[in-house]
């Protein structure tokens, strides 16, 4: 101890640490390497890059659909700064290649994956939709633009009501013209705050447009699919669902709501057991885990997630209300919310009259 000590003890420390927040704008990209692939010094289950030339450089060719997809997403205006490729090994399903990447690295929202078999494709929508993934998937299925055949992908997620699965239609899809749309609307989407955009009416770059006659169009949109066409010469995704029919920013914003709210009442108790302090089952502390909520949704207003009007409302008990075995397992019960979608408007119906 030195002289100074003795009467200004003084101690500095880093600030709190603060919980890792889940992100909402990197893409998993799945492939399957060959037994045999020596091209790459690809050990790992995950890799990330933040460019084409990276992949190059370790040694990822033309023949390689991951690098392909990842061209796709580059490509893109937006498109994310970073991206993760995924090992899938020969003798392991989809859903197992999944699950061990999630396991090694779970910083991804979006994915994809390279094959175009129906099967698998059905089997990794199961997977997404037990483990919280948005999941992209793209077909040149003839039977998706039937409506009397409900054997596709497309039908298959909309009879599962999955939140978390969207389809596009591509005429290339699996084929040597492969332009992974799936991919390219996931890149073109992903770099803008959940909640803050719509899916529709996006232009995609490298991917090519397509005629549909109105039957067909009708029966891919009756099946909750996606398609990718030109409007009055401009190219454009339509409509933005998921399997089950919401909007795909609806299913990324609300993911996005929970994520933050969960995190920021986590860090709230973290930080202030880091001070030697506590959240306590009195009124304050119960206030406090309100404040987190009303930010939450703040944000989430300002984000044009959630509609300014009826502004949200938050309500938590008193403590007086909260029962002795709540308390005794200092448990903190009722505490809800209520919020608007702010939505998108899609159609616009306009009647006008013109007169003399």
């Amino acid at each position: 101890m030195g002289e100074m000590d003795r009467t200004v003890e003084l101690s500095i420390s880093k600030a709190t640490s603060v919980v890792s927040q889940k992100g909402f704008g990197i893409i998993a990209v799945f492939d399957e390497f060959a037994a045999a692939k020596t091209t790459t010094a690809f050990n790992e289950r995950v890799r990330a890059y933040s460019g084409i030339d990276e992949m190059v450089s370790d040694g990822w060719t033309d023949e390689d659909l991951a690098k392909n997809a990842a061209g796709v997403i580059f490509s893109q205006e937006p498109s994310p700064s970073e991206i993760v490729i995924c090992r899938k090994d020969a003798a392991e399903t989809w859903a197992e290649a999944a699950a061990a990447a999630k396991l090694e690295n779970d910083s991804w929202y979006g994915m994809i994956i390279t094959t175009r078999t129906e099967a698998d494709q059905k089997a990794i929508a199961d997977w997404a939709e037990a483990n919280g993934k948005l999941l992209g998937l793209s077909s040149s299925d003839s039977k998706i633009k039937d409506a009397g055949d409900d054997t596709d992908v497309g039908s298959y997620i909309k009879s599962k009501n999955y939140e978390r699965s969207f389809m596009i239609y591509h005429p290339d899809a699996g084929g040597d013209d492969e332009c992974f749309a799936d991919a390219a609307w996931l890149a073109n989407r992903f770099p803008y705050t959940p909640g803050k955009t719509t899916w529709k009416f996006v232009t995609l770059k490298g991917v090519s447009v397509y005629t549909l006659t109105t039957s067909e169009i009708n029966a891919i949109l009756g099946k909750n699919v996606n398609f990718y066409t030109t409007v009055n010469g401009l190219s454009c995704t339509e409509e933005g669902t998921v399997g089950s029919g919401e909007y795909i920013d609806v299913t990324r914003g609300i993911d996005w709501l929970h994520a933050r709210m969960q995190e920021g009442v986590f860090q709230l108790k973290k930080s202030a057991t880091d001070r030697g302090e506590k959240v306590a089952m009195t009124d304050p502390g119960i206030t406090q885990v309100d404040s987190v909520m009303k930010e939450v949704l703040e944000t989430g207003v300002e984000n044009q997630l959630l509609a300014a009007d009826p502004e949200p409302t938050t309500s938590v008990p008193l403590a007086e209300d909260v029962s002795v075995a709540n308390k005794g397992a200092r448990t903190l019960p009722d505490a809800t919310f209520e919020a608007y979608l702010a939505g998108a408007i899609h159609k616009t119906k306009i009647m006008g009259v013109v007169t003399l």
